[in-house]
């Protein structure tokens, strides 16, 4: 039987000492020693792509959107959300970073890296079994692994992406592969609504987790203040397993429910904005509002889907500004979430024609200038009418007052 990479470092975890556990989290790595607890369900996952919209990167529930969004990612994975985004530079030579980061020699470098794959068993044999090692050298190959395994995937599970090495690099300086995984995660998504029989690259573990917390098929936490992704291994199932054919008939029933806060994530301020640069994550934001605690509209205009654009070395830095410098929202609690979609929001959203949807938007603007919301039932004021002078404001300036990033 061939060696698998998921054994392989599986093994290697369950041979780490105490003290090099508490290293690896001291690297805000420590949630991704759990994620091996984790059983996928293959079924459920490929049942839940099928509701994948690569034009809005997003699923759509039961008329509601939901998508991975960067603070949520961070927050499963148990990294800080404040922290600035890695921006890795990806036409650098790899095997520098091998070399000084890793602290690996030519000869063994040529036997583990070739261009930009690494054989990743390879890697596990020579830091588990060589002697003359540094702990951090040691340490530092851990991490690449789990990166490789967890949050960046190859096709070929015994295989990694060299690049990944200076992701890792920048994360023990501080910076944040939060953004980059989600931005990797709707990219794959979109690439297996196209082909189903395409390998899943798309950080599997981090997905289901995601998904079965948003749509309520797992137990709340009983200790909100101190949950992990390790509890989420213990947390009751309030589903029962199902095949294939089991799923999707559950997803057609509709026999769950949105969670569209989830308290035990601790995520109190989230990022907005219409602008994307770099990498293809969701334009629609105001689809998305119901993550945000607040209730979703339709959105002023309608928007293609935007080019991928490639992250080149002269627009690292201000890649980075970019992200840093936009709003941020606060999350309401879950009380004060609206449950509730328009009739015209849901007719604008089934139809992709681009007159029926101008239609709706003006049906609703004149509905919601005809009632006037009372104060006990809703802290939302409907959208007001705007004079032309007004026309080119940003959503992200109508969602609310813009707060500097925490």
């Amino acid at each position: 039987m061939a060696r698998k990479v998921s054994f392989a470092l599986d093994s290697w975890i369950r041979d780490l000492s105490n003290s090099s556990k508490g290293d690896v989290r001291d690297h805000h790595c420590g949630i991704l020693l759990n994620l091996r607890l984790v059983q996928l369900d293959m079924s459920f996952l490929c049942a839940a792509i099928k509701f994948w919209n690569p034009q809005t990167h997003s699923f759509c529930f039961n008329n509601n959107e939901i998508t991975p969004l960067p603070e949520e990612v961070g927050a499963i994975i148990g990294w800080p959300n404040d922290s600035p985004p890695c921006s890795p530079n990806l036409s650098e030579f790899f095997y520098k970073f091998f070399e000084n980061f890793l602290g690996l020699e030519g000869r063994k470098i040529s036997e583990i890296v070739h261009g930009h794959e690494v054989n990743l068993l390879k890697l596990i044999d020579h830091f588990r079994t060589m002697g003359r090692i540094s702990s951090a050298h040691r340490i530092r190959a851990l991490i690449f692994c789990l990166f490789c395994h967890y949050l960046f995937p190859h096709k070929s599970e015994n295989y990694g992406f060299a690049p990944v090495i200076a992701i890792v690099e920048q994360c023990e300086v501080g910076r944040s592969p939060s953004l980059l995984c989600c931005g990797e995660l709707l990219l794959a998504l979109d690439d297996l609504k196209k082909d189903p029989s395409a390998p899943m690259t798309c950080c599997p573990y981090i997905l289901q987790i995601w998904l079965m917390e948003r749509l309520t098929l797992i137990a709340p936490p009983e200790n909100m203040e101190s949950y992990n992704t390790k509890s989420y291994c213990t947390r009751k199932r309030l589903y029962t397993s199902r095949f294939d054919d089991g799923w999707a008939q559950y997803f057609a029933n509709k026999e769950f429910s949105i969670r569209w806060v989830v308290p035990w994530w601790h995520i109190e301020r989230m990022m907005t904005s219409d602008d994307r640069e770099g990498l293809t994550i969701s334009g629609l934001w105001t689809l998305l509002m119901r993550q945000y605690g607040r209730k979703q509209v339709i959105p002023d205009r309608d928007t293609v889907r935007p080019t991928n654009r490639a992250i080149v070395s002269r627009s690292l830095k201000r890649w980075g500004d970019f992200w840093m410098a936009q709003p941020k929202l606060d999350v309401l609690d879950l009380d004060d979430c609206d449950a509730t979609t328009s009739q015209f929001y849901k007719k604008w959203m089934s139809t992709n024609n681009a007159t029926a949807r101008a239609e709706y938007r003006v049906a609703k603007g004149k509905d919601s200038n005809r009632k006037r919301p009372l104060e006990s039932e809703t802290s939302y004021e409907p959208t007001p009418k705007r004079s032309k002078r007004n026309n080119a404001s940003s959503v992200k300036d109508r969602l609310g007052p813009k707060v500097a990033p925490v």
